[in-house]
Order: C-alpha cells, then structure tokens, then sequence
C-alpha cells in the first residue's frame, strides 16, 4: 500500500511540474511596457476581477473578453446613430464604420481571437489583433464631423488589440 502512494505522490509532482513549466506568468507592468498605451494596459488588466495576477493566457482572454465588449457597444452604438440620422455623409459613415466593427469586421476577428486562444496558435491571435487595428482604423469621418463616442471606442478597440499583441509576444517568445 506504502509504495502505490509513493508512485501516485510521484506521478501526482510530475504532472503539476509538468503544467506549471507550460504556464507562463509575466509581470503587467513588463507587458504594458510593450504597449502603447501603457497607463490604460495597467488600468485593463486591474480591472481584472481577480487582478493583475495571473498567466499570460488568462490575461489575453481577459483583454479579448473586453475587447469584445467594446466591439459590441460600438456596433449598437453605430446601429443607433445610423438609424436615427438623416445627414447622407453621416448615413455613409456610420455605415463604413458597422462594415469595420461589425460581423464582417472586428466582431468576427474577435471570435476568431478566442477561438485561436483556446488552441494555443498565438501567432494567430496576434495576427487577429492586428486586423482589429486596422479594420477599426478604417472608421473616420470625411464629410463630416463627428461628435459621437465612435472615435472613442476606435481608440480603446486599437489599445485593447495592441495589449493582446504585447502579451502574445511573450507568449510566442
């Protein structure tokens, strides 16, 4: 009986070392260091229910979680503005911008964020991101002037995407 709990004991250390060597943990302030916008990486991942504690794969699905979040409030934000307007350049641009935000924009680069975190292809969730930045950049006003929070979720949409990519660097690294 002695030496069947010796070998679970030992088989038990094996697998928690095991998994403790694939997590990896690095500290906020090193990954916001990385971003561009640093104060507001600190500010995102304090928010984080739990801290700022925690691997760098719980810290990227807590950035895409509010990445999505953002993305969505944008959409209905730009739903509302465009059906409720009835400026022609106004109408074009709130419609330019649901095609950035929207299912066939950023939306659906976010679902493919969390799809690709939870395989492990971080070079994909980075790859994501980055096309998050550059959908959501496509959304500015030409022929008009905007006054709405759209440019707003632009900035903190690009700054979400820029932290996920400075923690799937460390990931990738």
């Amino acid at each position: 009986m002695s030496r069947f709990s010796l070998i679970a004991i030992v088989f038990l250390l094996s697998v928690a070392s095991s998994y403790a060597a694939k997590v990896k943990v690095v500290d906020v302030a090193t990954i916001c260091k990385q971003s561009y916008n640093a104060t507001y990486c600190l500010e995102l991942f304090k928010s984080k229910p739990s801290g700022v504690k925690g691997d760098l794969v719980s810290l990227a699905q807590y950035a895409t979680d509010v990445l999505r979040t953002k993305i969505t409030k944008a959409v209905d934000l730009i739903n509302k503005l465009s059906s409720s307007t009835s400026d022609p350049a106004a109408k074009e641009y709130y419609d330019n911008c649901y095609v950035d935000f929207g299912p066939e924009g950023a939306l659906s680069e976010v679902s493919a964020i969390q799809t690709q975190l939870k395989k492990g292809d971080y070079a994909n969730v980075d790859s994501g991101a980055s096309f998050i930045m550059t959908d959501v950049g496509d959304c500015f006003p030409e022929d008009f002037t905007d006054t709405s929070l759209i440019q707003k979720y632009v900035g903190e949409v690009t700054d979400i995407a820029q932290i996920i990519r400075a923690v799937t660097h460390f990931l990738t690294s």
